[in-house]
Formats: structure tokens, sequence, C-alpha cells
């Protein structure tokens, strides 16, 4: 399976400098909707590269168990809480704090 580019949702980006553990972050969110739900995740070396690690791997979650990541603390860096936060919770119900 290929992913069409016409299918991304442009969500929107967070440019974040203030964690004294990491350097300066930039993201832009894209949404995909799959149309079943046995979608594999495959990264292509080519694609995706992480400088200090050799990981290639990728899931997908719900944005309810990112939400939940990031209230449990699971999920502390600063700059994915605010990619949470800002983009990806906006618009959603949660009986929570977060938002």
């Amino acid at each position: 399976m290929s992913l069409d580019p016409n299918e991304l949702e442009l969500r929107g980006a967070v440019y974040f400098d203030q964690d004294p553990k990491s350097a300066k972050h930039v993201a832009i969110v894209y949404e995909w909707k799959a149309q079943a739900d046995d979608v594999a995740v495959v990264l292509s070396s080519a694609e995706f590269f992480e400088r200090r690690g050799t990981a290639l791997s990728g899931t997908f979650v719900s944005i309810d168990s990112l939400i939940a990541d990031v209230e449990g603390e699971k999920i502390t860096e600063a700059w994915s809480v605010e990619i949470v936060r800002e983009i990806l919770a906006k618009g959603h119900t949660f009986p929570s704090r977060l938002i």
C-alpha cells in the first residue's frame, strides 16, 4: 500500500526551542486517515532517519491514547506535549485538564 500525498491533511506546525535537554525542534503535522484498521507501517531508511539512533519503526495510535500518555506523563518531551495539546487534541472533547 502506498500513501498518496493528496490524502494528507495539514494540521499545523510547531517550533519549539525552550527545552534545555534538546535542540530546537520544528514539527509539521499531517493527518492521514486509513481506510481500514489493519494498516502496517513500513518506514524507508531513505525517508526516515534519526541521527543518534538506528530505529526504523512506527505504530499508529489513537488521539485518545496520545492524550492519555501526555496526561499520565508517559510523554514528557515539551515539544511533543505541545503537538498533542495545540494541534492533535484541538476540537476533541475529553474530560481532562490537558485542553
